[in-house]
């Protein structure tokens, strides 16, 4: 297993009390199985969750974003979301990836064609969503009511979203939620 899963299958440890040598061992034979049946397998099996089984799935089969991208440049593994068609969006993306790292302390993970980006805990992910415009999640803990914020159902991955489509929508406004979001992720 790579690094990048250490603390997440400590977690599992935890949760399942089986070591991380046992949880490999159990799920082993079954790797070749679907997605679903694999995690259900390993909720049955180990007691576990619907969500930290399904991660788990993706980390054993080695399907999540983190083993794809393992030993590749951020940057450039965000580019290749925006290729052909959604080329013009990348700078987009980027002058909020530049606003992101100016912040004290985040980690950018890449997952199957977004980026997570992270304080302590998760508070946007950012990615295409089609050839004509850009997805950027947030978590807030506020109700707000703004234009620009689409709120997402209870349980979705953030709590809003903000669809931009030009360089210009990357203002002040924008800069603020997004820092709200990142101080409140602790």
């Amino acid at each position: 297993m790579e690094t990048i899963h250490e603390e997440f299958l400590l977690k599992i440890e935890s949760l399942s009390g089986r070591s991380k040598e046992d949880i490999i061992k159990i799920a082993q034979p079954y790797l070749s199985l679907k997605h679903s049946e694999l995690r259900t397998f390993l909720m049955e099996t180990l007691h576990l969750s619907y969500g930290y089984a399904n991660t788990l799935t993706y980390v054993l089969q080695r399907s999540d974003g983190g083993s794809l991208y393992a030993h590749e440049d951020i940057d450039e593994v965000a580019q290749s979301f925006y290729d052909g068609k959604k080329a013009h969006l990348y700078p987009i993306h980027q002058k909020v990836i530049d606003l992101v790292r100016t912040f004290e302390t985040v980690e950018i993970l890449p997952k199957k064609g977004y980026l997570s980006l992270k304080h302590k805990k998760q508070f946007a992910l950012i990615g295409p969503k089609s050839s004509t415009r850009i997805e950027l999640g947030i978590n807030l803990h506020e109700e707000l009511k703004h234009p620009r914020l689409v709120a997402q159902a209870k349980g979705s991955m953030c709590k809003y979203i903000i669809n931009l489509t030009s360089i210009e929508e990357v203002d002040e406004q924008l800069r603020e939620w997004i820092t709200l979001a990142y101080q409140q992720a602790k």
